[in-house]
């Protein structure tokens, strides 16, 4: 009996000791997963922060080369007629606004729905000013229009987007 007793007596603490390490060890690995994965996340939100920050840059971009007085200088024609002048703003604005469409992924829908609207009220003042003028006018004639009627305008839809922009990035911070 002495013998299972000093048994016992020998194996019981060995027995403690490697339960107490196998919890230890088990914390420990728990530990270094819990902050790798927290490394990993913290690693993510700046991956994600970066791609965003880049996104309104593209969209702030979008919305000041369609503003109009910078679309009739970039587009300036003086050989187009009215129609084709007009074809060449729109397309540059639809091609504009395909290449950064992706890019509403990154914002509010409120932003991007300030975005649409700025893209569509710059097609209504091309439209408008078109409209308007004899066939037989130059492009010159068009853009002037164009311009005039961004200036005489209750509200700038592309600064009211800008604003809008500007904002959501100060609040990422």
């Amino acid at each position: 009996m002495e013998s299972i007793k000093d048994v016992i007596i020998f194996t019981l603490p060995f027995i403690i000791f490697v339960g107490v390490m196998a919890l230890i060890v088990f914390y420990l690995v728990k530990l270094g997963k819990m902050h790798t994965e927290s490394k990993m996340k913290s690693k993510n939100s700046q991956n994600v922060l970066q791609i965003r920050l880049q996104a309104f840059e593209r969209l702030l971009l979008f919305l000041e080369r369609i503003s109009p007085q910078q679309l009739v200088v970039r587009n300036n024609n003086p050989e187009l007629t009215i129609a084709q002048y007009q074809v060449v703003l729109i397309a540059n604005i639809r091609e504009e606004y395909e290449h950064n469409l992706v890019q509403q992924l990154y914002v509010s829908e409120d932003a991007w729905a300030l975005i649409e609207q700025a893209r569509s009220w710059v097609l209504k003042l091309i439209n408008d000013a078109a409209s308007g003028l004899d066939e037989n006018a130059g492009s010159g004639e068009l853009a002037i229009r164009i311009v005039e009627s961004e200036m005489k305008a209750e509200q700038n839809h592309i600064s009211h987007a800008i604003k809008k922009l500007k904002h959501e990035v100060k609040a990422l911070f």
